[in-house]
């Protein structure tokens, strides 16, 4: 069983896509993948080119409480996120699905997968009871879309300087202070960049209090009733 992930301020450069997210084994017997958070992170360079689709995540087989929050996504592929599972009469539905404040190009399908139409259609027919909100695709038709999303104006233009891998906001940005906690739409920038600098002169990013947790003491095993 795989669960209570986080996946936070990472910065992921010049890949072929980006996230595989499988709710059960397709291969072996497993239990339901659970509580995934993909939060603060930064995909640049998702090229079709380097050999795969470009996708920022593909997703299916019934994951449950998956949160996409605070993600910037630069890729070429057709799709940002691509979801399936089951059968077009019974979708393997992903129930607690969150996707809030991420900047992404919208490309050709934006929201796509098996069996429904993209956008809306995907959203309704895998993710009932969604949280799909504050979100930038740009390029994209909003009449595909639940609104509350943005998808006017050019995706470069939102940011400091793409030339030179600044996607910091800046001002007069749609984006700026967009999201539905007062931040900005997609990933903080400046506050990334720290991190990585630390992680790259090999201190901890993180505050103590999120460091890896104590095993529990007195672990006590019984086998065979003895």
């Amino acid at each position: 069983m795989v669960e209570h992930v986080r996946f936070d301020s990472n910065l992921v450069r010049n890949v072929s896509a980006g996230i595989n997210l499988l709710g059960y084994d397709s291969g072996n017997p497993s239990r339901q993948t659970v509580d995934i958070a993909i939060r603060q992170n930064l995909f640049t360079g998702l090229s079709t080119a380097l050999g795969g689709n470009g996708w920022f995540i593909l997703i299916g087989d019934e994951p449950r409480d998956v949160v996409l929050e605070h993600n910037t996504i630069d890729t070429n592929g057709t799709t940002v996120l691509n979801v399936y599972g089951g059968t077009a009469t019974d979708p393997r539905e992903i129930l607690g699905f969150r996707m809030v404040a991420n900047a992404a190009r919208h490309r050709t399908y934006g929201i796509n997968g098996s069996f429904f139409s993209f956008g809306s259609g995907i959203i309704n027919g895998f993710f009932p009871g969604a949280v799909f909100t504050a979100n930038y695709l740009a390029g994209g038709s909003a009449s595909r879309y639940p609104a509350g999303n943005l998808f006017a104006g050019v995706f470069d233009d939102q940011y400091a300087n793409i030339a030179v891998a600044d996607y910091t906001v800046r001002e007069g940005s749609l984006l700026k202070r967009a999201a539905p906690d007062g931040g900005d739409i997609g990933v903080d920038h400046p506050a990334l960049e720290a991190r990585v600098a630390t992680v790259g002169a090999g201190i901890n990013p993180w505050p103590s209090s999120l460091t890896a947790p104590v095993p529990p003491s007195n672990l006590s095993i019984t086998i065979g009733g003895r």
